[in-house]
């Protein structure tokens, strides 16, 4: 991959790209900021080279004035006029492309950040959603054999901070847990329930929450997206929602590697998350798709306990 790219850059410096090349060469260059650094840096050898050949060319022409038989009608450089006037002409074009490169990085950078902003505010409009979560890889996808794993499981959400979280046994029973905004709880298919103030005790399983994403609180979750990945539109996909690829900027900060939304364009409603780089310590899918399947009002008392469970189950609270 990377003799190719170094064969598009030098093909481009001789003007030799197809116009298939030249599209993979600027797709390349859109793709991330230091691809764009790595061809400035060809830019800027070629600049040194420019002057090695201009001084030459200013040496020749000193030591042609010096000699008796010099007359202005008979000066010729070591370097021909017409290949330094084509090697200027060749820079001014590259800091041209350079220049358009990276205003169009950067323009659409800040685009995309400006319509997180958008996804923000349409996210206030959505006060109840339902996500199916699949996983797209092959890693095994049980927890530990007291819990089951997240393909297949059902979110619930309604902002900000309230979510259930409904997971399926192989043999269908159900583990559910969830919080109400002062308190979490866990329902296990047998067993107490358990009910913690700390609203985070049992969010472990949300897609995302152990990388620093659940997207319980989406406007949160979004406004970190801006300050901790960098952003970029993508093509729009087969059913022609808008997509925005985040990637983290570095280890500090906490979130899944790669962060895709998948949106409309005239609604700005998210129809499709994938977190990319799932943590790995407990095992289960690296790779995970939330969709939104619902945004209907959920019942009363939908994310508290006992809308879960026979009032006569067994209750043990903790801190």
């Amino acid at each position: 991959m990377i003799n190719n790219i170094q064969n598009l850059i030098d093909n481009y410096l001789d003007e030799a790209l197809s116009e298939e090349q030249e599209l993979e060469l600027i797709n390349w260059l859109k793709s991330s900021s230091s691809n764009a650094n790595k061809f400035a840096s060809a830019i800027q050898f070629h600049n040194k080279l420019h002057d090695i050949l201009q001084s030459e060319k200013e040496i020749n022409l000193h030591q042609a004035k010096e000699s008796p038989t010099f007359s202005k009608g008979n000066i010729r450089p070591v370097k021909s006029y017409w290949t330094e006037t084509s090697l200027t002409a060749g820079m001014v074009g590259m800091i041209g492309v350079i220049i358009f490169i990276y205003w169009g990085f950067f323009t659409s950078h800040a685009s995309a950040t400006s319509e997180i902003e958008r996804l923000v505010k349409s996210s206030s409009n959505l006060l109840d959603r339902t996500y199916k979560i699949k996983a797209l890889d092959n890693a095994p996808d049980l927890l530990n054999d007291r819990q089951p794993g997240i393909d297949g499981g059902i979110l619930h959400v309604q902002q900000p901070d309230k979510y259930v979280l409904i997971r399926k046994f192989p043999d269908t029973r159900l583990f559910i847990t969830g919080s109400d905004g002062n308190n979490s709880w866990s329902i296990p298919p047998e067993g107490p329930i358990r009910i913690s103030t700390n609203t985070l005790r049992f969010m472990g399983p949300v897609p995302g929450n152990q990388h620093g994403i659940p997207f319980v609180d989406l406007r949160s979750d979004l406004t970190q997206l801006q300050t901790a990945y960098e952003l970029d539109f993508i093509p729009n996909d087969e059913n022609g929602l808008r997509g925005i690829k985040a990637i983290k900027k570095s280890a500090e900060h906490r979130g899944p590697k790669i962060v895709e939304l998948w949106y409309e364009l005239n609604t700005g409603v998210i129809k499709k998350m994938i977190f990319s780089g799932m943590p790995q310590g407990k095992g289960g899918p690296s790779i995970v798709c939330v969709e939104l399947i619902d945004n209907s009002q959920l019942p009363a008392g939908f994310f508290k306990h006992s809308f879960h469970h026979l009032p006569d189950r067994q209750i043990t609270e903790e801190n």
